[in-house]
């Protein structure tokens, strides 16, 4: 389990990939300089959805893997 990652604006609870047809995927995150990273590399190509949670509200945003 990821544990929350928290900077002085916002604290992330939970992020979610899924693609078009809504199936969910793991990937990894992780911190690099103060930046969170999202490692796609594993995931088929494809139209995907990243669904980020923080104490502040619900974000998402559509990426396409090649």
């Amino acid at each position: 389990m990821m544990e929350p990652f928290q900077n002085s604006e916002f604290r992330i609870e939970k992020i979610e990939i899924n693609d078009v047809l809504g199936q969910k995927y793991n990937s990894a995150f992780y911190i690099l300089h103060s930046e969170f990273v999202v490692d796609v590399s594993q995931l088929p190509s494809g139209i995907y959805f990243l669904r980020v949670k923080t104490d502040t509200g619900i974000s998402t945003a559509k990426f396409v893997k090649e």
